[in-house]
């Protein structure tokens, strides 16, 4: 479970707190998951965007060097 405490009632503590929270569900993946979950996906789609990705992924890091 994701937890962002807010010690202060002022509205920027709540921002911060706001902003913190969609931090961390960002970088757990939740939303991700449930935009991946939303329709069916067969598995040699699943591996074709993965291989897609990859490559995407080695070209922009061969482009930086």
């Amino acid at each position: 479970m994701i937890e962002v405490e807010v010690r202060d009632s002022s509205p920027d503590a709540f921002n911060k707190a706001l902003s913190q929270f969609k931090k961390k569900v960002e970088a757990d993946g939740f939303l991700q998951e449930l935009k991946d979950r939303q329709y069916y996906k067969k598995p040699s789609e699943k591996n074709r965007d993965a291989l897609r990705k990859r490559a995407y992924n080695l070209q922009i890091q061969k482009e930086t060097k």
